[in-house]
């Protein structure tokens, strides 16, 4: 998957709805219905909000693993934990943005391999 592709599956995962990508080199989201949780950056214009890029801001995993904790159920959180740790070892707490969010998509069976 590309970055935008798991961007915009992690987005819905947590609960964005409406997503549009723009086209480039601006990229943002329909926030009519989203989560106050889920906004991440702050609105270039009304209805609207910078594109999160959970492949490249651990800040934005962080807030991507939050909604898998507290929304998806222990045993969701228990499975990405043990996948990370099955893939990156003890030392997962290391892992870039981009093995998380990869890991997030694997859990939740949104992960599409490149053909």
């Amino acid at each position: 998957m590309t970055d935008e592709q798991i961007n915009v599956a992690i987005a819905e995962a947590c609960g964005w709805r409406n997503c549009k990508v723009l086209p480039k080199p601006k990229k943002y989201w329909d926030v009519s219905d989203v989560p106050e949780m889920c906004r991440i950056g702050s609105p270039p214009v009304a209805g609207s909000c910078t594109f999160p890029n959970y492949c490249n801001d651990l800040n934005a995993m962080h807030e991507a693993e939050e909604v898998l904790l507290w929304n998806k159920g222990p045993g969701v959180w228990e499975c990405y934990r043990n996948k990370l740790r099955g893939k990156y070892g003890e030392d997962d707490i290391h892992t870039t943005a981009r093995q998380r969010a990869e890991t997030f998509l694997k859990t939740i069976g949104k992960w599409e391999d490149s053909k």
